[in-house]
């Protein structure tokens, strides 16, 4: 009886031992046929060839995975065709290219050291992110989710694309350039650059543009150039003095105003609040220049007229005094001729109207004493 009962203890745990074993049976085969697409030289679709190595998932349906580990010693590498390529945000490859890619996840950390130089060539792919330790960019007929410049980018070239999102977290430096040509930007959240970056958009299509969060400095420069912002929070770009500022055919309502920069700010001010900008002095400072500018033109046009007027006074001055004796003694000699005619027609008119008097006076007197003396002698005494 207690060899029967112990027995029967014993079956539970037996079972439990043969369950386990059939599972891993089961297990083993089905997890060694699983396996990882990877950029490797150890995938069937990839090949290498003095550090280059070029893979081609054309057709391929499951995802490729760039990982650390994998892509030791290589100094570029080419991917063609996969359906998602997951690429961390931290990758360092001296030089990627990305052709004909559905989607590429940037997302996670894999790497642990730092890259020097990062380019990355883009075509015809859509990414939702850009590497953080991308130098060097350039984006042809692909679209970017979010594009984020940071103060490691040396170069930067869209042509063709279209960008969802467009910001900087920190100034763009170093004579840094910004290419954005052909290409449709949905919302510009920040542009910020310093010491001689360039930014450039070339026949391109902003929908929705931060202005109050565009912030250049220290000769940077920004360039629009047969381009179109539709909107925006603010239509006044704030320009301080050394910035260079080229708008050629925008359609925008864009408006410059001259700021200034209080002293002793840091270039690496945050370009969302703007606390190294100094406005009323600026402003203030120009309007005196501005001023004073006016002023003086006026003053030189006052100076100008009035020694115009004097010597013209002079001239006519001149001119009258050299006139007036000859016309004193052109009046005289009409007066004494306009005296001498009327003082003869005068005289003339008065003798010739005393003889006509003087005779008709007599000739009357005559026939007056004839009447008389016929009255007298018809007189009956």
């Amino acid at each position: 009886m207690p060899s029967t009962l112990s027995f029967k203890m014993k079956m539970p745990g037996m079972k439990f031992v043969c369950l386990l074993m059939a599972a891993e049976l089961l297990w083993s085969p089905v997890s060694s046929s699983i396996s990882v697409l990877r950029l490797s030289n150890s995938t069937d679709y990839c090949t290498l060839a003095n550090s280059h190595l070029s893979c081609d998932f054309t057709g391929v349906d499951e995802p490729v995975y760039a990982e650390e580990g994998y892509l030791e010693n290589i100094d570029s590498v080419e991917c063609r065709g996969p359906l998602v390529l997951h690429l961390p945000e931290n990758a360092c490859i001296k030089n990627m290219t990305i052709q004909h890619t559905k989607k590429v996840v940037v997302t996670g950390r894999s790497w642990k050291t730092s890259c020097n130089e990062y380019h990355l060539f883009v075509n015809n792919t859509t990414m939702t992110a850009i590497p953080l330790t991308t130098t060097h960019l350039h984006a042809v007929r692909s679209t970017c989710y979010k594009m984020t410049l940071h103060p490691k980018m040396k170069h930067v070239s869209i042509v063709s694309s279209r960008v969802s999102f467009l910001t900087t977290d920190q100034f763009l430096n170093d004579s840094v350039v910004v290419n954005i040509t052909n290409t449709t930007v949905h919302y510009v959240n920040s542009l910020s650059a310093s010491k001689n970056a360039k930014i450039q958009f070339l026949a391109s299509d902003i929908a929705y543009m931060r202005l109050d969060r565009t912030a250049l400095q220290d000769n940077a420069a920004l360039v629009m150039v047969n381009s179109r912002i539709r909107a925006g929070d603010n239509q006044e770009l704030l320009v301080p003095p050394g910035v260079s500022v080229i708008l050629d055919r925008l359609d925008s309502k864009l408006e410059i105003r001259a700021i200034g920069i209080i002293p002793g700010s840091e270039s690496s001010q945050s370009p969302e609040s703007c606390n190294g900008i100094s406005i009323k002095e600026s402003t203030t400072q120009y309007f005196v220049q501005f001023v004073f500018f006016c002023a003086s033109t006026v003053f030189l046009l006052l100076v100008v007229l009035f020694m115009c007027i004097k010597i013209m006074t002079t001239c006519l001055l001149k001119r009258s005094v050299r006139q007036i004796p000859d016309s004193v003694g052109h009046e005289r000699q009409i007066r004494q001729n306009g005296n001498t005619l009327s003082e003869i027609s005068l005289n003339e008119l008065f003798e010739s109207s005393g003889n006509f008097l003087n005779e008709s006076f007599l000739h009357d007197h005559e026939k007056t004493a004839e009447a008389d003396e016929k009255k007298e002698l018809e007189r009956p005494y």
